[in-house]
């Protein structure tokens, strides 16, 4: 079974967002790798836990350069097949669980999408003219932001996915193009403390660096 996690490895990622009376005692604390039990129905279950490069989570713009963080794969051997409780406690985040079923003989995967404690996220998607032709690459902006990275703007994956994170809880705006006048933009976004919004978005204007998966 494999828990791919968007957990960030580094403790000391987003320390400077910290109240100045935390601060002092949150660098004592948070540093080097973030610890991660996995319990299974409340019995704690080996792991062996790896890291994937994120441009979303744990990552930081440092003089211009967008510089990737490490999320968190878990994977769990010899779970037996059935209707599980599974429950992730790692340093820094809410208190995880999910209900997921095993089956015999597949892969299992199962995305844990969770924000640091204190924090939220906007999940989004970027269409052209239609729900199944994701747009690649596309710029996305927040002309605000407040969160631990500052990351103002950043540009969708190969399925059109974008993902604004740790951002501290309120209402955001997002643009995602300059050539139309979206729905979507100057209205607010509400983000709440564990939670991932989701948000869809579809451009009916192509400009020349538009490109579309399909």
């Amino acid at each position: 079974m494999v828990l791919k996690t968007t957990i960030i490895q580094d403790r000391a990622y987003g320390l400077s967002d910290l109240p100045p009376d935390v601060l002092i005692f949150a660098k004592k604390k948070r540093k080097g790798n973030r610890n991660v039990k996995v319990y299974i129905d409340d019995q704690e279950f080996s792991s062996a836990v790896t890291t994937t490069s994120s441009n979303f989570w744990g990552a930081v713009k440092r003089q211009g350069q967008l510089i990737p963080g490490n999320i968190y794969t878990i994977t769990l051997s010899r779970v037996p097949a059935g209707v599980h409780k599974i429950t992730i406690k790692a340093d820094d985040y809410p208190e995880i669980q999910e209900t997921f079923a095993v089956l015999p003989n597949k892969k299992n995967e199962l995305p844990i999408n969770v924000s640091m404690s204190g924090f939220g996220a906007i999940q989004g998607k970027v269409f052209y003219k239609t729900l199944d032709n994701p747009v690649i690459n596309q710029p996305i902006f927040m002309p605000t932001i407040s969160s631990v990275t500052g990351i103002q703007k950043l540009n969708t994956d190969g399925e059109g996915n974008f993902w604004f994170t740790n951002l501290k809880p309120g209402d955001y705006e997002i643009k995602a193009s300059f050539a139309e006048d979206l729905n979507l933009n100057n209205s607010m976004i509400n983000v709440r403390e564990g939670d991932v919004t989701k948000v869809d978005v579809i451009l009916n204007v192509k400009m020349p660096s538009t490109k579309t998966k399909y």
